[in-house]
């Protein structure tokens, strides 16, 4: 990337951007796609600091820091790539003409480039009054210049001064919930955003967000290096996040501009791009690929709600406003959660359906707590056959039908954790189907 210089047009920029692309489109059947959003990154990293350099700013004492997802080497084909450049004071004249022409000068790279020019302090202060600023500046990573200033943001979100672990969980916690309220709380729309819905991209994202500032920690592996997912749990979380990941950048490279909602006039076309199938079986390619995506994001969203359930009770010492209460020998209510008294519940099957009637039957009840949602998942993966296979279990669900209130709580959870599919597998049949 040498060659790129202030001289460079914008045609040639744009050129060498789309060949690089078509080259990673390339690698997109052998690669994993973590190692194509970073190669992706990396080249952006040469581009812009070779850019940088011929405006001579590398003399001008500022750096130059990739935040966000650029700062998380997680760049899709039409991602957004955010920097932000730190001054420690006043910028001189002469090197604001130069930052001037800098950032017009990346207009002609035909990418959506976000751009601030702040001083530490400045940075500091805005981080502190908005957590959106907050969260993009945990993931600076610097390009060129002062590499202390990115280590000195970090170390000062790190802290406690500008948000509280407490606070800044509360606060990723309702733009989650937000998000959510927004999608109407399913991950199976017919047409998903990839990135926002329930299991989407971003709630992988808010999790890692909430340990790294919780447990101070700064790398890739933030998630796996908490302890509050086994092993399986953790493989799973990340292989679904791959998917999803796979399929927003065959969205990018299809429609070839930003896009996140995947369309029925997409869907035909991503698939296609995915090897899921061509004109001959369009249909059957376009159910099997949204029958993985549906898969995909409803672990994520399950490992979200767990993930989220163990950090506000266990690590935010979350205090329940209602004392715990036994419900039977089997189930308890803690925090509006109903908990499992004991790990080997679910070896009676009839308790899976029990669980939801007492949902439907104390409106209290408002989820399924974490180590209960863990054991009802191992239970699912487990069954040896329907569920309605059981006796005692289709005695429960015909209860659960009969309930005059709570109905359609308790049935909307059994959709979202798998049991309904798991009870006839003729519902599974047509998640994420079409018609």
């Amino acid at each position: 990337m040498s060659l790129v210089s202030m001289e460079t047009s914008g045609a040639e920029l744009r050129q060498r951007i789309a060949q690089f692309d078509h080259e990673l489109n390339q690698k997109f059947y052998t690669d994993s796609i973590q190692s194509l959003m970073e190669k992706r990154s990396e080249f952006f990293d040469q581009l812009l600091t070779a850019l940088w350099c011929s405006f001579e700013l590398n003399k001008s004492g500022l750096s130059i820091n990739a935040v966000g997802g650029y700062g998380r080497k997680k760049l899709h084909p039409q991602s957004d790539i955010d920097l932000a450049i730190i001054s420690d004071g006043k910028i001189p004249k002469e090197v604001e003409e130069k930052l001037s022409c800098f950032v017009t000068k990346l207009w002609d790279l035909g990418t959506d480039i976000g751009h601030s020019v702040r001083t530490f302090k400045e940075a500091i202060q805005l981080a502190a009054e908005d957590i959106t600023i907050a969260t993009n500046l945990l993931d600076i990573r610097p390009l060129l210049g002062q590499s202390s200033h990115a280590s000195m943001i970090k170390d000062a979100l790190f802290q406690n001064e500008v948000w509280t672990s407490k606070a800044f969980f509360h606060a990723k916690l309702t733009e989650q919930e937000n998000r959510h309220q927004h999608a109407k709380n399913t991950a199976l729309y017919l047409e998903p955003n990839l990135k926002n819905n329930p299991g989407g991209m971003r709630d992988v994202q808010t999790i890692h967000w909430i340990a790294q500032k919780h447990f101070l920690i700064d790398n890739p592996k933030t998630i796996e290096s908490t302890g509050f997912l086994t092993s399986d749990e953790t493989s799973e979380l990340l292989e679904s996040y791959d998917f999803v990941c796979r399929v927003r950048w065959a969205l990018h490279s299809v429609v070839n501009r930003p896009q996140e909602v995947l369309l029925f006039d997409y869907q035909s076309a991503v698939a296609e791009f995915m090897r899921f199938g061509g004109d001959d079986n369009t249909q059957h390619a376009i159910e099997s690929m949204m029958s993985y995506l549906f898969t995909a994001m409803t672990r994520i969203r399950e490992l979200n709600q767990m993930l989220s359930d163990s950090f506000q009770f266990d690590i935010l010492k979350h205090q329940p406003k209602k004392p715990e209460g036994i419900i039977d020998e089997y189930f308890m209510v803690r925090n509006n959660l109903i908990e499992a008294r004991y790990k080997e519940v679910f070896i009676d099957k009839r308790q899976v359906l029990r669980l939801f009637l007492l949902i439907a039957k104390h409106k209290d009840i408002n989820g399924i707590a974490p180590e209960t949602l863990r054991l009802l998942r191992q239970t699912r993966r487990i069954l040896l056959g329907e569920l309605s296979c059981y006796q005692g279990c289709r005695e429960e669900f015909i209860t659960l039908l009969q309930q005059p209130n709570g109905l359609k709580t308790s049935l909307s959870l059994m959709h979202r954790y798998g049991i309904l599919a798991s009870y006839f597998s003729y519902w599974k049949q047509i998640e994420g189907q079409m018609q």
